[in-house]
């Protein structure tokens, strides 16, 4: 188990490092800009209203604007998921399903985490919008982001056994 933590720590280390590299940027920009164009398709079919420049997401309706930043690409999480998919002791060809799982799984809980702020911004007044959109997202897509993982992790329970069952040093 202690070599799991080494490996995840040292794998979260180099991807972090990683999307924050100027070479990292433009797909970084790339995953936004998918982000908001899919937003703005799913929530044009509820609503006329909607416009998308760029990485914004513009509800004429209402009169308010969404940007999809790189902070809501939801690449700390796909990092996260992927190190810890990486660090655990099964066949490669699992880890790559499970990070291509973690990948589709976790952009479409951020899709659904950005139309819930589009509307919040209309329910909720500013500051209760900034406690929803920086607290409570945060807590639930961390706690999402765990349970995705440990239910993956089921799966292979006889694999962490094994590495568990290993005398420790």
């Amino acid at each position: 188990m202690r070599f799991y933590i080494i490996k995840l720590t040292l794998y979260l280390l180099i991807g972090m490092v990683l999307i924050k590299l100027p070479m990292a940027q433009p797909l970084v920009d790339e995953i936004c800009l998918w982000l908001a164009k899919s937003l703005a398709s799913v929530l044009g079919l509820f609503d006329a209203g909607i416009e998308r420049h760029g990485n914004t997401v513009i509800r004429y309706t209402y009169g308010y604007a969404l940007i999809v930043s790189k902070e809501c690409s939801g690449l700390s999480f796909i990092v996260s998921l992927t190190a810890a998919a990486l660090a655990c002791p099964i066949p490669i060809i699992k880890r790559l399903k499970a990070i291509v799982m973690f990948v589709v799984v976790w952009q479409f809980i951020n899709i659904l985490r950005l139309i819930t702020l589009v509307y919040a911004q209309v329910l909720l007044p500013q500051d209760y919008f900034d406690l929803f959109h920086e607290l409570f997202w945060m807590l639930l897509s961390t706690t999402v982001a765990t349970g995705l993982f440990v239910v993956w992790a089921r799966h292979y329970t006889h694999f962490f056994a094994h590495a568990l069952s290993k005398p420790q040093v």
